[in-house]
């Protein structure tokens, strides 16, 4: 921010007399802006803001209702056990899985709603993402241009969860599930 200012000052007092200069340290503040506009979603996107403030449950549900509102498809979540907390790093991963369901309902389900049932138990959590769209491709997990897919199963993997995808009539769901053991599950504050 204080580079933007300097720049700003400089362009003021030299701008004027020189258009390539100006030009030139108009390029720099965008430059910063954009990094700093990076920095900023990739601070969003390590921890977001939302479950600090709220805890996993209620921003799984504060999903829903955004989901919902910017698409204009049905989202229901549907919490148990969200008394429990568990460990910061299976919050976001949880988080972010439920993310990557709803742009792929989004983007490829043709979907009029979505169902999303969490059930946090003291050793497992459990995802239920159910949609009544087009169903899944079956090659969905071979695609090349499956990223989320890829990520939600490296998210997994990295806390020995397990990811099931599977055809709802009609639809698909995607069945997670993830073993708090190791994890530290404790009693929300």
């Amino acid at each position: 921010t204080a580079a933007i200012v300097e720049i700003g000052g400089v362009q003021q007092r030299f701008g004027a007399e020189d258009q390539e200069f100006a030009e030139k340290s108009a390029q720099i503040e965008r430059l910063l802006q954009e990094g700093m506009e990076s920095v900023r979603r990739i601070c969003l996107n390590l921890r977001p803001a939302v479950l600090d403030e709220l805890g996993m449950a209620e921003a799984v549900r504060w999903l829903a209702r955004d989901f919902q509102r910017r698409f204009e498809i049905r989202c229901r979540a549907v919490v148990r056990g969200g008394e429990l907390r568990v460990a910061p790093r299976v919050e976001v991963a949880v988080f972010r899985i439920v993310q990557e369901c709803l742009a792929n309902v989004a983007r490829h389900a043709e979907a009029n709603s979505v169902d999303i049932h969490l059930r946090i138990e003291p050793e497992e959590l459990h995802l239920l993402v159910r949609d009544d769209g087009v169903g899944l491709p079956s090659d969905v997990l071979t695609r090349e241009s499956a990223y989320g897919i890829r990520g939600i199963r490296e998210r997994l993997l990295a806390m020995d969860g397990s990811l099931r995808l599977g055809s709802a009539d009609p639809g698909a769901e995607i069945v997670i599930s993830i073993p708090l053991t190791g994890h530290q599950s404790m009693p929300a504050s």
